[in-house]
This record gives C-alpha cells, structure tokens and sequence, in this order.
C-alpha cells in the first residue's frame, strides 16, 4: 500500500508543498513565491519542481505517493480539474486545465478545489471542526470567502460558486467592491479595507498612535489596528468594532439561513481573535434568530499559517477515502 500523499497550496504570493503519511502527518515541505507574473505554464513547471524537491527532501519516492491534493485561489470546477478564473494569479489562469497538465508530470490521482474549501477540509479533519457535520469556514485576508459543510459534505453549488460570503452586500452606499457591486462585506471588512478605511480617518484628521507603530501611514496593515488597540488608541478600538459590527450582521444572516454548530473564522484578519471576535458576537447575538445562534459558537481557525497546505492534504486523503 502507498503511505504517503502530496499537499500542494498555490497562493497568489506562494507555494507550499508537503509530503505527509496517510494520517496527515507532514514530513516535510518547501516554500517558494508564486511568481505568477511570470505566467500559467511556469508555475506549473515550478509545481513540479517543488514536488520533485519535496520528494528528494522526505526520502520518498512517488511509487510511494497515493496522490495529489492542490488548493488554488479561484472558480475550480473539481469534476474537471479546471479552473476558470483567478483573480489573485491573473489572467493566464482563465480556462485551464490545471489537473491534465500536472498528470503530464506525475501519472497519480490528482484533486484540485478552491482555496477556502481546501482549508475548510483542513479544519475538519485536523482543526477545530474535528467530529462537527454542520459548519462555516470563512477566511479573512486580501479578500473574504467561505466554504459551507452540512452533513459532513462541502455545498458546492451548481457551478461551484457556493459560499461567496465576501460579497454579501451589507451596505447599499457602502464602497465599491472588486466585483463590482457596492456595499459587499469583502469591501468594507478585509485587510485591504480596513487599512483603507483606518487612512480614511487619518487624513480627515483623527489622531492616531497606528502611525508611528507603522513607520508611516502607507504602512498601516490590519496587523497594526491589533498593536493600537492593545494600547488602547481610540481609533484602533472604534475600527476593530466598527469591523466586527460589519462581520456580524453578515455573519448572522449566514447562520439564519445555514443553522451550523460551528462558525469558524480564518486568514490573517483572524489574528485579532478575542479583540475581534468579541464585537462580532455581539451583533450576531442581536441579530440572528434564538434557536440558530444559541447553538453555534463562533471561533478563530486553528490552522492558520498552515491552513492550505494541510487542507490540500486533507482534500486528497478525502477524495481517496483514507480519511
């Protein structure tokens, strides 16, 4: 029997690739930018090459390996191993067929899905979803997207479009939104947005000590916000509620409609946890009805650096049904 799968997760600034054995144990990995400027096929070639690498580095060879799993930004179709857009790797990455062209290096089992399902998988079978049927995964970061599990089983969609929570409109004279469309939660709550609406305040002339703890003003990150409200800073503190306000308004219309025993919140944004957290649950307990939100907890992820790459393991391990 083969004792060992193969976890690939393509970002748009890099790719990580571990070898683990058949219970998620990694035995080693490598990490390299993604370089996505440079074009679709020279990624693929740099896949390859980190698979090789990786390989040589475990002391495995690939008549071990069971299979492939990859999480990349974008629309998957998991069927066909397509992906046909990706905002975060570029236009290259439009129509293709990611799967065929890795099978041309490597003849083994090949499951490609978008990013946030991967690690939604991850905090399923190694994270804080272990033994939960009924859950929400959103990741907070340059963008904002979900993955939705009901009965053990990821709601895809009939295009494999299911869980755009990022562009919930929440605000009908909210910004403009990368889709287009005015007022989505991703416009108003991810890095980028907040970051912008915390320069916003500083050039309409709030004071703020994020300046000084960012070297610059075109230096404040979400990062930042968490450093000022630590140290009490007003705007910091009027921020982070004001996004965990937004979240939770979004939030409690998810849980009204999914009903999970779980909601879990990833990517960098999450690493304000308790700061965050706590005004979030404040608004879905104004907001979402009794039943729904009585019983389910809202929680930070636990993978959080490892988030794609061990939820590309535990996506090929599932699909191979050794999990």
């Amino acid at each position: 029997m083969k004792s060992y799968v193969i976890g690939i997760d393509v970002g748009g600034t890099n790719i990580v690739t571990a070898v683990a054995d058949l219970k998620g144990n990694v035995i080693n990995k490598t990490k390299i930018p993604t370089e996505a400027k440079n074009g679709y096929k020279n990624t693929i070639v740099r896949i390859k090459e980190q698979v090789e690498k990786v390989l040589e580095l475990s002391g495995v060879t690939l008549s071990d390996v069971a299979g492939i799993g990859i999480g990349v930004p974008g629309l998957i179709d998991v069927e066909k191993g397509m992906c046909y857009f990706s905002g975060n790797l570029g236009d290259e990455w439009q129509n293709v067929n990611i799967k065929e062209d890795l099978k041309k290096f490597f003849d083994l089992p090949i499951f490609l899905d978008n990013d946030v399902n991967v690690a939604a998988l991850g905090e399923k079978y190694f994270g804080a979803a272990k033994n939960c049927k009924d859950f929400i995964y959103i990741t907070i970061g340059t963008g904002i997207g979900s993955a939705i599990v009901c009965d053990g089983k990821l709601i895809r969609g009939h295009r494999f479009c299911a869980g755009e929570f990022g562009h919930l409109t929440v605000d009908r004279n909210g910004p403009r939104c990368t889709c287009g469309n005015i007022g989505c939660i991703e416009a108003i709550a991810s890095a980028p947005a907040i970051a912008r609406r915390i320069k916003e305040k500083i050039n309409s002339g709030r004071k703020s000590i994020m300046v000084d703890l960012a070297g610059g003003i075109d230096n404040i990150t979400a990062k930042t916000l968490s450093e000022a409200f630590d140290k009490g800073d007003e705007l910091a503190i009027e921020i982070m509620k004001e996004t965990g306000e937004w979240l939770g308004i979004a939030i409690a219309g998810y849980i009204n409609i999914i009903n999970p025993e779980l909601f879990i919140i990833g990517g960098g944004v999450s690493r304000a946890g308790e700061r965050l957290l706590k005004y979030i649950r404040e608004e879905v307990n104004k907001r979402a009805m009794k039943v729904q939100k009585e019983s389910c907890r809202i929680i930070t992820a636990q993978q959080l650096d490892e988030a794609g790459m061990m939820g590309a393991i535990a996506a090929i391990l599932g699909y191979l049904n050794l999990i």
